[in-house]
């Protein structure tokens, strides 16, 4: 408040202009701008704002000419934050006088830029303003720095102890504090009808809380969400009671949901951008992790570094290595499980050929052992040599026998090409030894057309494997580059 013995001194008569004393009357200098300016002064610092406007306000016609009496009219204005009232008044004169202006043009400016740190700053130069200290408070209130709130109300409850915006604050303090019985009484007083509805609304959310069933409380909360969603928007929400059921019940839907690991990601996104604090902030990055969005939760963590205490980071970064933990063991899990099924399928395909074993079984009833001349305990590195010495074996014997057809030359090579297809292939060859033709087996139908290879589709013989055989009979490599004759004659080998 300002302090009265400074201004009373400002005040005194011997420093007041008056307009013309000659005539004044003793009565009436008793009654003078200095002394009403004296009770004025002191209805205000008893804390009676009301009473203090009065006296200015019904004296002001009197001596408003009165620089002095200006100046203690302005600076009680200025300090109870009366801003627009300060621009109504005519004829302001003098230097200090007209500096209080342009601090009051300021000081409006800050207060309708809704920036908390400028509003905050008005509190110095309007320490009684009930709106600058209203939207500190609700500022405060939304940031949830309740315990702030209350302090600068309980200065203002001193200073406005019967207005109702005052009592309207109380309650919105109340309620964030969760002391509901103060907010209740409060609430009666102001608003009798709105208390029943609150009451009725505050108690059904408080027996939803008590469900023990989890998923069933998600639920009753999220159907109550809505409803104040819109009650909010559509009532008269003076005290912003149904604002803050509906902030407490999005509170209530974020932290049981992401304490159940329920994905409630994007309730918890909306709570953070409805208020900013280390609740709204350590839930959200829970609801990322349970989600399994690690990177982005180790991210956030980071960017939230000064907001989170240290308890609150480090059980985050907890529940991200549990998560982690987690995720392995469950990739774990389904490694081993494609494993298993994969063996299961094996032992299937088994019993499938036992079960298509016919009367062949354990015959050569294709001549594939017999076209390599081996037997079955052939090992696979012994194939690839015996199938090597064939393929050498029937081109020598294609480029010297000229009696024979084409025909007849191409269907010895692929014979003994689809003899080592066969025989190199486990599976295939355990089809051939039950009697089954693997070139018409059920699971090889679609394989019919592919190329032969050792077991995996791939060509027999590399380039120099390949240059080693027309070397062997060409000699120098001519065998790739000689005449059409030979190269006609050895395509057939390499399919």
């Amino acid at each position: 408040m300002i302090c009265i013995l400074k201004l009373i001194a400002v005040l005194h008569p011997k420093n007041v202009v008056c307009r013309d004393t000659s005539n004044i009357q003793s009565e009436e200098i008793s009654n003078g701008p200095f002394e009403i300016s004296k009770q004025a002064l002191f209805k205000y610092e008893t804390g009676d704002i009301s009473g203090a406007q009065k006296i200015f306000s019904e004296n002001w016609s009197k001596f408003s000419s009165i620089e002095l009496f200006q100046t203690s009219y302005l600076s009680f204005l200025l300090k109870t934050g009366q801003y627009q009232k300060m621009f109504e008044l005519k004829n302001i004169q003098g230097e200090k006088n007209i500096e209080m202006l342009q601090q009051a043009k300021e000081c409006l400016r800050k207060l309708l830029s809704n920036d908390p740190k400028q509003i905050l700053s008005l509190i110095e130069i309007s320490p009684d303003s009930l709106e600058a200290n209203s939207a500190v408070i609700k500022q405060l209130i939304k940031s949830g720095d309740v315990r702030k709130a209350q302090q600068y109300l309980v200065q203002l409850e001193k200073v406005y102890p019967r207005n109702n915006e005052v009592l309207n604050l109380r309650i919105m303090v109340d309620i964030s504090l969760e002391n509901i019985g103060s907010a209740m009484d409060a609430l009666k007083r102001a608003d009798f009808n709105l208390h029943t509805t609150f009451k009725t609304l505050y108690t059904t959310v408080q027996s939803i809380l008590s469900i023990s069933d989890i998923d069933m409380k998600l639920n009753r909360l999220l159907g109550m969400y809505r409803e104040l969603y819109g009650l909010q928007f559509s009532s008269p929400d003076t005290f912003g009671l149904f604002s803050y059921l509906y902030r407490f019940t999005l509170r209530k839907i974020v932290e049981i949901g992401c304490d159940s690991l329920k994905p409630v990601e994007s309730f918890a996104r909306l709570l953070l951008k409805l208020e900013k604090n280390e609740f709204s902030i350590f839930y959200y990055i829970k609801s990322l992790i349970i989600d399994r969005k690690l990177k982005t939760a180790l991210d956030e963590l980071a960017n939230y570094d000064k907001e989170l205490g240290h308890n609150a980071k480090n059980s985050l970064k907890q529940f991200v290595q549990q998560m982690q933990s987690k995720i392995d063991e469950e990739e774990k899990a389904r490694e081993e499980e494609r494993r298993r099924q994969k063996e299961w399928e094996q032992r299937e395909r088994q019993r499938s050929y036992e079960r298509q074993a016919t009367s062949k079984a354990g015959q050569d009833f294709l001549g594939y052992y017999k076209a390599l001349g081996v037997d079955k305990a052939v090992t696979a590195d012994n194939l690839k040599k015996v199938h090597r010495k064939k393929i050498r074996e029937a081109t020598k014997k294609a480029a010297k026998n000229t009696s024979i057809t084409q025909e007849q030359k191409d269907g010895e090579a692929k014979l003994i090409n689809k003899a080592f297809q066969i025989l190199s292939d486990p599976e295939k060859k355990k089809m051939y030894d039950l009697g089954i033709d693997p070139e018409k087996g059920p699971q090889y139908g679609d394989r019919q057309h592919q190329g032969y290879g050792y077991g995996s589709g791939g060509p027999f013989f590399d380039e120099d494997q390949i240059n080693e055989i027309f070397q062997s009979f060409f000699g120098g490599g001519g065998g790739r580059r000689g005449g059409g004759r030979y190269q006609r004659r050895t395509q057939y080998i390499f399919l």
